[in-house]
């Protein structure tokens, strides 16, 4: 086999067709990672940019893609400077993930901003010494499926992402989604009744937010490609693999995508494909004070949000011919009309009141 490009002896075979030598396949990458910035057009010269880092090897590519670009000195020098992040969950793994990051960072004199995200709930700076340093135990507490804690996290998360950007003033924030993962998060977005924000959660730019948008710039690039770039550069990571998150349903559709995937090449491609066609409706004019989404307020035809409404109420009633009263559970469903639809049913799963508040109050 020879490499497509410079017809020397290829050392990569890309989804059992695409074969590169090593250098190529390095070009390759990068020019995709650039590709999908410039299309956009909405990163300007000298911005500050926040990169968000989980731990894993996505994001340790984009970090090397990122210090690359930087350290150019040609015309296709990235001209921004980076602030980086990385939010850990009191996890057990969470430490590797840490130690994982800073060694990678010190290689390329980068300063790494560490947080929990128990800072979600603290109402001082962020980024100051003074938190809180515990989750509360309410939330510790929570009662919820596997599917609604990685729905909550991951928003929690992302809001976090947005506040620290306002501290830093930065407008632009990185995340390392690669085709596979947003592959996988529209289907599960789909699957969980996120389908109407697919746009923002699923697209190249997340312009729910004014003051910080969040761009995917490895939105191009498949798992395959991101591991086989980090075997050629030697880039070391450590991430253990946490089973909180197993049998949920975000963890089930990965395993079938990628096992779909496996087969069937184009898999992937197709399904992005297929959400880069699909638009939000311009009539949406309400914010979720969670998720930040959009959603329509008032609609003259019957919804299944409405109907699962209906079913709630009619399910969760006490029926008493002298004193009808409701149960707790759809007082959660009948207070919270500033939800979108899916933080709606992550409501449901929550055992009070107070909870809620936890997450909304301070987002």
């Amino acid at each position: 086999m020879i490499c497509r490009k410079c017809k020397s002896k290829s050392t990569v075979t890309i989804r059992k067709e695409y074969h590169f030598c090593d250098y190529c396949f390095l070009s390759y990458i990068d020019h995709k990672f650039r590709a999908c910035l410039g299309k956009s057009r909405k990163l300007r010269a000298n911005e500050n940019v926040l990169i968000c880092l989980s731990g894993g090897i996505s994001s340790a590519v984009l970090l090397d893609l990122v210090y690359h670009g930087i350290c150019l000195n040609s015309h296709k020098k990235l001209r921004i400077t980076p602030f980086l992040l990385h939010v850990t969950e009191q996890l057990p793994h969470d430490e590797i993930n840490k130690r994982s990051i800073l060694e990678q960072c010190n290689k390329c004199n980068f300063k790494l901003n560490v947080i929990d995200i128990s800072h979600y709930f603290s109402k001082n700076t962020l980024l100051s010494d003074s938190h809180v340093t515990v989750l509360p135990e309410e939330i510790k507490q929570w009662k919820v499926s596997k599917t609604t804690s990685c729905d909550l996290l991951a928003h929690m998360k992302q809001n976090l992402y947005i506040q620290i950007a306002k501290e830093l003033q930065c407008k632009i924030i990185f995340t390392a989604e690669t085709t596979t993962t947003l592959a996988v998060n529209l289907l599960s977005d789909i699957a969980i009744g996120r389908g109407s924000q697919i746009e923002n959660n699923i697209g190249f730019c997340d312009m729910k937010n004014k003051d910080a948008q969040i761009l995917r710039p490895m939105r191009d690039i498949t798992i395959e490609e991101v591991e086989t770039y980090a075997a050629i550069k030697g880039i070391y990571f450590t991430q253990s693999k946490c089973a909180s998150n197993k049998n949920s349903l975000q963890s089930i559709i990965q395993d079938f995508v990628s096992g779909l995937q496996e087969n069937f090449p184009a898999t992937l491609t197709t399904i992005c494909k297929t959400a880069d066609k699909i638009s939000s409706s311009d009539s949406k004019d309400k914010i979720c004070m969670f998720c930040k989404s959009t959603f329509d307020q008032d609609v003259e035809k019957l919804t299944a949000a409405d109907a699962t409404h209906f079913s709630s109420y009619v399910s969760c009633t006490k029926f008493d011919v002298c004193n009808p009263t409701l149960s707790g559970h759809l007082e959660l469903v009948t207070s919270n009309q500033d939800l979108c639809y899916c933080c709606q049913r992550n409501v449901l799963e929550l055992s009070t009141l107070s909870d809620l508040k936890n997450l909304v109050i301070e987002s």
